[in-house]
């Protein structure tokens, strides 16, 4: 707001309002026809916008301004020119808009073309723009709703130039020429708020020292460039000291005199006197002129009294007195002094015997008097006690007299006035009309009629007010009934509550109640002054809704569903459920969702409110637990590869993968990536908590080399050198000779120096850091070929039978090109030529290019194989090269053959069991006994033992459980 100040010197002690960066504004509608502002600007040069009399707005045109200064130039002193006023516009008295200098105050007044109406008047700012502020003082603005005429205009500015401004004058008396009389040197002053002086001994300042007597004049020009003048006699000598009011005592006069020579300077009284001094005898009003010989004057006032207070003051006639009572001047006088015949100067005296007393006594005014009575004792005044007990409105007071006369007198008769009544009684019971306070005159005569006399005043307290809140409330619900009981009259110390035949005590109690109906409530209170009052009322209980709620999962960060269940009557209807979930976050939805940011214990609570306005809660502690943060690291991720995936969650107990929308589980997992790409991988961990969280990431897959090797040669004896190469795409190549020896490059050699056999594998890594291994041997070592048929299956496609071979190489080098020779009953008819590499103690299963139909199994199947790349040796078994099998269920001798020292027997078992063999010479002579042997279903060979028999024809007796064959054959 602007700053106001009590006043300047400079503008005739008036006030103003001072404008910085602050406005007024009148939001009031106001009719603009003629205007006048008193105003100045506190600096050498405007700011632009400068708002001094606007509107509040900026409203579309330019016709929201009348008071504005000039925008668009520098050091200007210069109003912009409205176009509600145009050429009307005057600076006093002068039409221009030009307010140079600007600190100097100045009327500008303006007169609108039209009539305009503005309810937003804004002084000190332009159209409300932060930066456009007036900067200076505002003395006054006066708007006519009219055009005024040119008189009219006249008396507003001449009232604002009397008004700050008014002409000069040298002395408080309305005369052309008047007169002080003072001592010399005199400083003879103006008022300062004039631009320039000019006085008749040809001084310039506010102010002149008068040295000697005469007239002295001087012409003063204002603010607002109006010329007055004033003149002035000043007779150099001592002051006239002539009262304005004084006084004479009764029967006594009193003379005023000026102590000025009437050679030089006329008296004229009132009374016709003419001389510089008079004497007056009789009260009255009267005056004094001084005029000194040029006709300049001066009148004094005086007004005289006569005081009366030695006729007016007395002690009175003789008379009885009781002892101590008092004596004193009967006067309207103040008194300055007074003494007594007892000598006390005190305004009364206290008389104990009979006798005369004289008094004398000054007033304020200096006059006296004195008196003499006598005084005659009659007895001794009573001693008052007066008692009364405590006084509630409308209940009894006991009012009891127990004063005592001084013997012998004894007590006559007590006088109780209370308001209009007046009771002769010693003690009695009194009902006060209201209350209050209550003025108690008491009088106590004794029989030697003295008497005393006291007032007091009893204050009969107000009765508290009883009344309680509330007068319903709600099944089940804990009622807070409040005590709304006051008291005018102090505190109330007692509460009292009875409900149902409990009685409880306190300002506030908690109640709850069963049971629906009515129930009466009785509440009494009482004062510290025992004042009480009670009230009786019925309290409704209303039916309350039972309310249960429940919730899905709690995990923080989860979206966590509240399930409500509200239980009322079918007549009644739920109109407000509220949640409060116990983070500072609620719901009026029903059945709500919520997210808790952060894992803890919450209070949640749950209340239902019914059509008839009671409403339940319920509060449960609900657990929001802390979801795990997922995270999992993974190694370099490479095509054909397995990646190691680790689950790095902490307090997880379950990991649930999914790459490429296959499942797996566990905190560390394998999965190879059968192309290279990228491939998101999501984690999804629980804790045991139940909560879980999902880890992502996109695994870029990179290419990965394929490792192969030549190895040349592969079999030798040592010292052996061995060339390895290797047509592999990749960065880096890593060999492992397998003899603690190793080398880098494509292509490298190396000798061997001792037997054996050496796992060479070779290392091949690209730029990705994907790498692949290739694996060979070497053999430093006698080389045996051994290959060995060791079953022959048959596999079911499509109602046809596909013969599957199982070999096994028991020799001390690898085989890669196998011949297989098949066919019925014996291995010929069918070739098969197997190209790879069987390892030494491998085991490969070969599926032959031939169906068989079902009844050709039961037919002999027979295969051969030969290892056809090892040109150099033989191999050592050629009896385990060949194999014969049958799905026959019969028992039958399939091949019997011998060599050297063994028969080979070849038989097809129907089923498991055990086998025995006799061989029988001509003569019948047992000449061989087998223990028995457990065999397989299917063709079995079984080699039996002639070497110790003789070149002749002989028996073969087979028992299979119990079965016998029988076959011959021929030892050479």
């Amino acid at each position: 707001m602007p700053s106001y100040i009590n006043y300047i010197d400079s503008m005739n002690n008036k006030p103003s309002i001072y404008f910085e960066n602050d406005a007024l504004i009148i939001n009031q509608d106001i009719t603009i026809g003629t205007f006048f502002i008193l105003a100045n600007y506190n600096s050498f040069f405007f700011n632009h916008w400068a708002g001094l009399l606007t509107r509040n707005y900026d409203y579309p045109g330019n016709e929201d301004y009348l008071i504005l200064t000039y925008p668009d130039i520098n050091n200007s002193t210069v109003f912009y020119e409205s176009p509600l006023i145009q050429n009307n516009f005057y600076i006093n008295n002068n039409q221009t808009y030009d307010f140079f200098p600007l600190k100097k105050p100045k009327i500008i007044y303006g007169i609108l073309n039209n009539l305009t109406n503005w309810n937003d008047l804004s002084i000190g700012q332009d159209r409300g723009w932060d930066d456009r502020f007036w900067h200076g003082d505002v003395y006054e603005v006066i708007i006519y709703d009219r055009v005024l005429d040119t008189t009219e205009i006249e008396q507003v500015k001449t009232y604002l130039m009397d008004k700050y401004a008014p002409p000069i004058k040298l002395s408080d008396q309305d005369y052309s020429c008047s007169i002080i009389i003072n001592n010399c040197p005199y400083t003879l002053k103006s008022d300062s708020y004039y631009t320039s002086y000019n006085w008749s001994t040809g001084d310039t300042a506010d102010s002149i020292i008068v040295t000697s007597s005469g007239k002295y004049c001087v012409t003063a020009t204002d603010i607002f460039g109006r010329v007055s003048s004033d003149s002035i006699f000043y007779f150099c000598h001592e002051p006239v000291f002539l009262p304005t009011d004084t006084f004479f005592c009764y029967s006594d006069s009193i003379n005023l005199t000026t102590n000025l020579p009437d050679t030089l300077l006329i008296h004229t009284w009132s009374t016709g006197d003419t001389t510089p001094d008079i004497t007056i005898h009789s009260q009255g009003e009267y005056a004094l002129t001084i005029t000194d010989l040029s006709g300049c004057s001066k009148i004094y006032n005086i007004s005289v009294d006569e005081d009366s207070f030695a006729i007016n003051s007395s002690l009175g006639p003789d008379t009885s007195l009781c002892k101590y009572d008092y004596l004193s001047l009967h006067t309207t006088s103040l008194i300055d002094s007074i003494l007594w015949s007892n000598g006390s100067t005190n305004d009364r005296i206290s008389v104990d015997s009979s006798g005369q007393y004289w008094v004398y006594a000054i007033n304020n005014h200096g006059c006296e008097v004195r008196d003499t009575v006598y005084i005659n004792i009659k007895g001794e005044r009573p001693h008052l006690d007066p008692h009364y007990s405590a006084a509630c409105d409308g209940y009894p007071v006991l009012l009891s007299d127990y004063s005592a006369a001084v013997p012998p007198d004894q007590v006559a008769n007590s006088i109780w006035i209370i308001g209009p009544d007046t009771i002769s009684s010693q003690n009695m019971n009194y009902i006060f009309p209201n209350a209050g306070d209550h003025n108690i005159y008491l009088k106590v005569v004794t029989d030697s009629l003295c008497w005393a006399d006291t007032s007091f005043t009893i204050h009969v307290f107000a009765n508290p007010v009883a009344e309680f809140t509330p007068l319903e409330g709600c099944q089940h619900d804990t009622i807070h009934f409040t005590s709304l009981s006051s008291s005018t009259d102090g505190s109330i110390t007692s509460y009292q509550w009875t409900i149902s035949d409990s009685l409880y005590f306190g300002t506030e109690i908690n109640k709850s109640f069963a049971d629906t109906g009515k129930y009466e409530i009785v509440h009494y209170v009482s004062t510290e002054y025992g004042c009480h009052d009670s009230i009786k009322r019925y309290i409704q209980i209303k039916l309350s809704p039972i309310v249960d709620f429940d919730y899905t999962n709690s995990c923080q960060g989860d979206l966590i569903i509240f399930n409500s269940n509200i239980e009322y009557p079918p007549y009644y209807s739920v109109i407000n459920t509220l949640w409060d979930f116990g983070d500072s976050t609620g719901s009026s939805v029903a059945n709500p969702s919520h997210i808790y940011s952060s894992a803890g214990s919450y209070m949640v609570s749950f209340s239902a409110k019914l059509i008839n306005g009671c409403e339940n809660k319920i509060i449960k502690m609900l657990d929001v637990y802390p979801k795990p943060s997922a995270g999992f690291t993974y190694d370099s991720a490479c095509m054909n590869k397995p990646v190691i995936f680790i689950d790095t969650t902490a307090d997880a107990i379950s990991s649930i993968w999914n790459i490429n929308n296959e499942f797996f589980y566990g905190k560390r997992i394998e999965y190879i990536f059968s192309d290279t790409g990228s491939y998101e991988v999501y984690l999804y961990a629980l804790n045991n908590y139940g909560c879980s969280d999902t880890a992502q990431m996109d695994v870029i897959v990179h290419p990965t080399p394929v490792a192969m090797m030549s190895i040349d040669p592969e079999y030798g004896n040592p010292p052996l050198e061995v060339s390895f190469s290797t047509n592999s795409i990749g960065t880096n190549y890593l060999w492992d000779f397998g003899d603690m020896n190793s080398d880098i490059g494509s292509n490298v050699s190396h000798i061997y120096n001792s037997e054996g056999i050496y796992n060479v594998f070779l290392v091949v890594s690209n730029e990705y850091t994907c790498s692949d291994t290739a694996y060979g041997i070497v053999y430093l070592l006698p080389s045996i070929l051994d290959l060995q048929i060791l079953e022959i299956n048959f596999v079911d496609s499509m109602s046809l039978w596909q013969p599957q071979v199982v070999i096994y190489n028991n020799s001390t080098r690898p085989v890669k090109k196998i011949q297989l020779d098949f066919g019925l009953d014996y291995p010929k008819g069918f070739v098969y030529l197997w190209n790879g590499r069987l390892e030494m103690g491998g085991i490969e299963t070969i599926n032959l290019p031939f169906l068989l139909n079902i009844y050709e199994l039961q037919s002999i199947f027979c295969v051969k194989a030969e290892a056809i790349d090892v040109v150099d040796q033989s191999d050592i078994s050629i009896d385990n090269n060949t194999l014969c099998a049958t799905l026959s269920n019969k028992l039958f001798i399939v091949r019997l053959f011998s060599s050297d020292d063994y028969l080979n027997l070849w038989i097809n078992l129907p089923y498991s069991g055990l086998l025995s063999c006799k061989i029988i010479n001509t003569l019948g002579q047992i000449m061989f006994s087998s223990e028995s042997i457990d065999l397989s279903r299917g063709i079995n060979q079984v080699k039996i033992p002639i070497y110790n028999l003789t070149g002749a024809i002989y028996l073969l007796e087979i028992n299979f459980e119990g079965k016998i064959l029988m076959r011959l054959f021929n030892k050479i």
